[in-house]
């Protein structure tokens, strides 16, 4: 588990970094969640000390695969993929 501290206009937030499980329509692919926020760096560092600082907010583009997984069934909601 990967987590960073990265700045966003005058405040740090802090993420963690996994990938989505086999359950997800984004499954293997990059999850960016939001855990916590701080007014300076200095308090995010001291609460998340193993955290990667950033200089940069970090974007993470994901995608819908163009085939549905194997899990989808049309049948469950009567949607098509």
């Amino acid at each position: 588990m990967d987590m960073t501290i990265e700045p966003i206009s005058s405040y740090y937030n802090v993420y963690q970094y996994d990938e989505y499980e086999e359950s997800s329509l984004l499954a293997g692919q990059t999850r960016k969640s939001f855990i916590d926020s701080f007014d300076t760096i200095d308090e995010a560092v001291i609460e998340y000390p193993n955290a990667k600082v950033m200089e940069f907010e970090v974007f993470v583009s994901n995608y819908l695969p163009s085939v549905p997984p194997s899990w989808f069934d049309p049948m469950d909601a009567g949607e098509e993929w």
